[in-house]
């Protein structure tokens, strides 16, 4: 009893182990990445830390066959009895049973496979021939004992290709491989190191990059040997690419020795170049363009000609040379102070007889020179047209500063004539005229006119303003000459009255006069006929300039949204080629609602109905060489004047100026 009440206690007791502190890990700080920026869809983080890329290595599973003894030149006498061993593996692979097929597991037992020694080896050495032959009659042997039901496998049994255990590569395998590495990968399995060639020879081979030849450029055009006209190292070729942005020198054509700026690609692939002189924005083939630098374009795009530019530099270089050594020989002269006073005064006369003899015939030069420039100005067959399309506002005073503004420029391009467009003191309207009317030759704006062709020494088809004319008000063109004189005046004859349905109603006749006569004016040896806006929509005026011997026929005018898309540009083409002729049409830049609304788009036609030049919508100017013996050329090749049936019909003028 006393043993059974006898009271047995548990007792828990939890040590706790106490951690050494000098061997305690010190608080590691986490690394933050910090975001760097976006670049398009990429992160670039700040204090990354690079993963080192392993390189992948793909084994080759190498095979002992006869063929490849041959090509590896390995002797047959050579192979080792255990590489003669074969494996005959028994594998049933399908069954048939009443009709159906079921496959049959065809896993490898032990059991199944026969390991067979041949005895036939013979002692001699067999050559690559033999032995070859020998395989295929054992390979045709082996296929003749195929059943029907079964079918057996003999393998070569190689060491270093064990079968047994060998799993079938799987999809999972070939995606832990990366595609970019995945050739490097297997040539690396196969021996391959990076730096050295593939195959026999291990000579590495520079690839060649095929390279399309620009659009456009003929069969017997060489890229690359106008592309090293200038010099240039093949580094520094290497750099300048053909790219938005680029500088760029034209280096063939009519252009030649231009620069410019690419402004991008047009649907052909050729250039849109902005260039460098006047502006102007053309579009030029890839071949006959060099990418230059940013210092040669700064350095030469604003020369004029180059080629004239070089050969004063040289000539100003030798009169250098030569002044230096005149002084140098003066000085010499003076310090031969053992030279007698007669003979220093006689040399000293000397020298001022032939200097005023050599400036008497320099003198003579430069004179000839200026008065054969001068002749042949008058009788050149080229001028320089310049087309400014201005933005209009409210104000007159800015408007007319603005125009003096624009032919001050067109003057430092070089600039005979400065075309201005219709209504281009003020905003276009029947209810703005005579708010804005002055007289002429009276008025603000012909005073602004006459002073800037003056000045700049150039011609100024003033475009159009409201003109007070006693008591009628007229939309007037006026020309001013290079001396500030009023060259013509022209009125506009035909009113601008238009209705149509829906989109455009306009009477001019509201609060204008028309005009009763042609206008024509000589510059430069060009004959040019005037007409404002509306003229050109008829072809017998057309008809009356050419018939006087006009070579151009220019046009201040405002198309409006309506009729500009469909009809600007067809008319001057029409009209350039029904008579054969320059046509110039000169709007104002395109303004807002709810005022009149131009157009824009000025543009400069050939006689064969080609555009020189046009703009977009916004303010902005034209330059354009004209040259007048394209209109011969035209009429002589196409007489349509000469061809014309003026025995049944004819176009006339029945009015006298």
């Amino acid at each position: 009893m006393a043993e059974e009440n006898k009271k047995i206690s548990f007792g828990f007791a939890k040590s706790v182990k106490k951690p050494i502190l000098d061997k305690q890990k010190l608080y590691q700080e986490k690394k933050v990445d910090y975001i760097e920026c976006l670049d398009d869809k990429a992160i670039k983080v700040i204090g990354k830390e690079e993963k080192k890329e392993e390189l992948v290595i793909i084994p080759l599973l190498q095979s002992n066959s006869w063929h490849d003894r041959i090509i590896n030149k390995i002797d047959a006498s050579k192979t080792s009895n255990d590489d003669m061993q074969k494996v005959k593996i028994k594998e049933e692979l399908q069954q048939i049973s009443n009709g159906d097929l079921t496959s049959i597991d065809t896993s490898v037992s032990p059991s199944n496979i026969q390991i067979k020694t041949d005895s036939s080896i013979e002692s001699k050495i067999l050559t690559l021939d033999e032995q070859a032959v020998k395989e295929i009659i054992e390979d045709l042997n082996a296929t003749e004992k195929n059943n029907d039901d079964l079918r057996d496998i003999t393998l070569s049994l190689l060491k270093r290709q064990n079968l047994k255990g060998a799993e079938e590569s799987t999809l999972e395998d070939y995606e832990k491989i990366p595609l970019n590495v995945f050739g490097s990968a297997m040539l690396r399995g196969m021996g391959w190191k990076p730096g050295e060639g593939i195959g026999k020879n291990p000579k590495l081979v520079t690839p060649i990059v095929p390279e399309l030849r620009p659009i456009g450029m003929g069969l017997g055009a060489d890229k690359t040997a106008l592309q090293k006209q200038d010099g240039k190292t093949q580094k520094e070729e290497e750099e300048l690419r053909i790219q938005k942005g680029s500088f760029i020198k034209i280096v063939a054509g009519k252009r030649s020795n231009a620069y410019g700026q690419i402004e991008g690609f047009d649907d052909a692939g050729r250039l849109i170049v902005k260039m460098a002189l006047n502006g102007n924005t053309i579009s030029v083939n890839e071949c006959i363009v060099q990418v230059v630098t940013k210092l040669e374009y700064s350095k030469n795009s604003k020369v004029l000609n180059a080629a004239k530019y070089e050969e004063h530099k040289k000539k100003e270089g030798v009169n250098k040379r030569k002044s230096v050594s005149l002084e140098n020989l003066s000085n010499n002269d003076n310090s031969d102070s053992d030279i007698p006073d007669k003979k220093r005064k006689h040399r000293k006369n000397e020298r001022e007889y032939k200097s005023k003899k050599s400036s008497r015939k320099s003198e003579f030069h430069r004179r000839n020179l200026s008065d054969s420039e001068n002749s042949s100005d008058t009788h050149s067959n080229t001028l320089r047209l310049a087309l400014v399309q201005l933005s209009v506002g409210d104000d007159k005073a800015t408007n007319i500063s603005r125009a003096v503004s624009f032919i001050e420029r067109a003057k430092q391009e070089r600039a005979d004539i400065v075309t201005l467009p219709e209504c281009f003191n003020s905003p276009y309207g029947t209810s703005h005229f005579a708010r804005y009317a002055e007289s002429i030759p009276d008025g603000e704006t012909s005073a602004a006119l006459s002073e800037a062709a003056r000045k700049n020494n150039v011609y100024v088809i003033g475009g159009t303003i409201p003109e007070r004319n006693n008591d009628k008000l007229c939309n007037t063109c006026t020309v001013w000459g290079p001396d500030g004189k009023l060259v013509a005046v022209h009125r506009k004859m035909h009113l601008f009255n238009i209705d149509i349905k829906g989109k455009i109603t306009f009477r001019e006749s509201d609060s204008l006069s028309a005009g009763n006569s042609l206008t024509i004016f000589e510059a430069k040896g060009c004959k040019i006929g005037i007409g404002i806006c509306y003229d050109i929509r008829f072809e017998e005026m057309a008809r009356l300039y050419r018939n006087k011997g006009c070579q151009m026929l220019v046009y201040p005018a405002a198309f409006n949204m309506t009729t500009g898309p469909l009809h600007w540009s067809l008319l001057q083409r029409a009209r350039a080629n029904d008579s054969q002729l320059y046509v110039a049409c000169v709007s104002p830049a395109r303004g807002s609602p709810p005022e009149y609304v131009a157009w824009g788009h000025t543009q400069l036609t050939n006689p064969w109905g080609e555009i020189l030049g046009e703009l977009d919508a916004v303010e902005d100017m034209i330059v354009s060489d004209i040259d007048l013996k394209i209109v011969d050329e035209v009429r002589e090749q196409i007489p349509i004047f000469n061809q014309r049936r003026t025995d049944l019909y004819d176009t006339i003028w029945k009015k006298e100026n």
